[in-house]
């Protein structure tokens, strides 16, 4: 085998002892078949008085004797002349340009520079010659290592993934990794392995940095949504808590209006029915004055007799307005009576409540759809309507923070499918209806039960009626809270609010 097929399949740092971490001097190969140098070889036989092979641990018997008859490894010690003669022949510049020359092709038998192989790498009859690379472009790719903690003239050459430890040419101790058969690497192809790792390490790093940050992002546009939020239903409640207060106020003045009307009529009643008995008494007190004086007079007899005509005028005139009953009769008083669905409202629903709300309404119905936003105040604000691919999209702009609502119709003003409203259970009297309802919940199936005004009422999930639960004597009256107790047997009890008393049905 030649040399230039040799350095085919040879690496520069098969050259070099494992011992000295030189090039060979006198490569003696032991029965193992790994290589070492001489001089090596008989440090080790007068340091331990016997040869173990660093890299397999075989144990050998031998003297110095024996180790000068040592077979020689002739394919290295050719390959190390050849190395050596190419490097002391090596020019100053490039076989065929002026750069500095970093290889060395065996089969042109030319030094080139790093430029000058790549081109000649590009010709196909070119691209297998065997290259060398010359010792001064390890020197300048060594310069790029990191320099020795025990030796700081030398750079770092070797590291034991065993001991973790590095070392350069002069440090003894990688020799011991050797001969306990430790994985030892190029100091290069560690900071290449370590740099693989830092650099996976810090993607997956970034990668998670990144999705906290969106994360972040999210939450943050969420509590703005929040705040936002916040503060419209704030100025809701506000709005809303003005309009109570001024539809009380207003109410509460018709019925003063109405109290000071009812005052005002009764009083010219009474002043006139005063008046006309003042108008009596008086008349009866003349009379009564003059009666009394034609006592044991027979010469007032004639005037006696007018006088009882008088006294009789009185009495029919204060019989006919029923005087006698008039006195003994209760007059009507004003009451007032608070509205017991205004209390029955404010117990059950108070001035309103807070709920979360999210996701689209879609509307699907073929027509002449219209859309109109409402506040609590009343006022509307008209908004556009879009037609596409069978859905409805509806833009408009609302004058003030608040809530607002939207109804939507199509063109006979029919109840729009997809609307935000849906109605599921009628209005009235008959099972199957509800008329003041009060609440609802589930059961164990599924199920839902209503209670209205007088009764209770179980549906099934689309709220398609099953049975009355209670009967039409059990004295249910504003059933406020429903909650289903127990599965087996299935239980419902009812907070009976006007009754104030709690039943339980076995439904």
């Amino acid at each position: 085998m030649s040399a230039k097929t040799d350095l085919t399949f040879f690496d520069k740092k098969d050259l070099e002892c494992p011992i000295c971490q030189q090039r060979f001097t006198n490569p003696k190969a032991l029965e193992c078949l790994h290589t070492y140098c001489l001089r090596c070889l008989q440090d080790l036989m007068r340091k331990h008085g016997k040869i173990r092979c660093p890299k397999c641990c075989k144990a050998y018997t031998l003297t110095n004797d024996d180790l000068e008859h040592l077979k020689c490894n002739e394919t290295i010690r050719f390959l190390v002349e050849f190395v050596e003669k190419v490097e002391s022949e090596k020019p100053e510049t490039c076989s065929r340009c002026g750069n500095h020359p970093q290889h060395y092709c065996s089969e042109c038998e030319m030094y080139m520079c790093r430029q000058c192989i790549q081109q000649h790498k590009m010709f196909p009859t070119l691209e297998n010659h065997s290259l060398y690379t010359l010792d001064t472009d390890v020197e300048e790719q060594d310069q790029d290592l990191p320099n020795c903690q025990n030796h700081p003239d030398k750079k770092m050459k070797d590291y034991c993934c065993t001991c973790k430890r590095t070392a350069c040419e002069d440090c003894k101790h990688i020799v011991r990794c050797y001969m306990n058969q430790h994985k030892v690497i190029s100091v290069k192809i560690a900071l290449n392995e370590i740099n693989q790792t830092v650099t996976e390490t810090v993607k997956i790093a970034e990668d998670i940095k990144g999705k906290l940050k969106d994360r972040l992002d999210a939450i943050t546009k969420e509590k703005s949504e929040f705040e936002s939020n916040l503060k419209l239903s704030r100025t809701a409640i506000e709005i809303h808590e003005s309009i109570v207060i001024r539809k009380v106020k207003e109410e509460t003045k018709v019925l003063m209006e109405n109290l000071t009307q009812m005052y005002e009529e009764q009083s010219k009643v009474t002043d006139r029915q005063v008046k006309s008995i003042e108008s009596k008494l008086t008349q009866v007190h003349s009379l009564l004055d003059a009666i009394k004086k034609t006592m044991n007079k027979l010469t007032e007899t004639e005037n006696l007799a007018s006088y009882q005509t008088a006294i009789t005028a009185v009495r029919n005139d204060a019989a006919a307005d029923e005087l006698d009953k008039s006195f003994a009769k209760t007059r009507n008083s004003p009451k007032f009576i608070p509205s017991q669905k205004l209390t029955e409202l404010m117990n059950h629903e108070g001035v309103g409540k807070l709920i979360t709300v999210g996701g689209v309404h879609n509307v699907y119905d073929v027509g002449q759809v219209t859309a109109a936003l409402s506040n609590l105040l009343g006022e509307k604000s008209a908004t556009l309507i879009a037609h596409k691919q069978g859905e409805y999209t509806t833009t408009g702009r609302c004058k003030l923070e608040e809530v607002w609502h939207m109804d939507i119709t199509d063109g006979d003003m029919s109840h729009v499918i997809g609307s935000p409203v849906r109605i599921i259970v009628g209005t009235g009297e008959e099972d199957g209806k509800v008329l003041g309802p009060c609440g609802f919940t589930k059961d164990m199936d599924g199920n839902i039960i209503v209670s209205s005004n007088h009764k209770l009422q179980l549906f099934d999930q689309n709220f398609k009626f099953i049975k009355r639960i209670d009967n039409k004597d059990d004295g249910l009256d504003t059933p406020l809270g429903i909650a289903v107790i127990s599965e087996k047997p299935r239980r419902v009890a009812v907070a009976n609010h006007r009754a104030n008393n709690v039943k339980i049905f076995i439904y």
